[in-house]
């Protein structure tokens, strides 16, 4: 499923058409900038409502600021593992 989901995101088309072939093809926010993406739109990916304001502000970062965002999350996410086996 998170493989099918990343296809869906770099193709801009909707997830449940690429796994089944019904409904829309197209997001309708393709081509769109992120504050014009409404939440319904974004709660297609997110799964709460921090995710969904993570990603409207994500979606409207320049690329050096994108790669700087990612692997400050990556390490955040490596730290979190090793406080928990630490703490384990």
């Amino acid at each position: 499923m998170e493989n099918l989901l990343k296809i869906a995101v770099a193709g801009s088309v909707k997830a449940e058409w690429l796994a089944t072939g019904r409904g829309a093809m197209v997001m309708p926010s393709a081509g769109k900038p992120a504050d014009q993406i409404t939440d319904l739109q974004l709660s297609e990916f997110a799964l709460t409502d921090y995710e969904q304001r993570v990603l409207r502000a994500f979606r409207n970062l320049e690329h050096r600021s994108v790669s700087a965002i990612v692997i400050l999350a990556e390490s955040l996410v490596v730290q979190g593992k090793r406080g928990r086996i630490q703490q384990g």
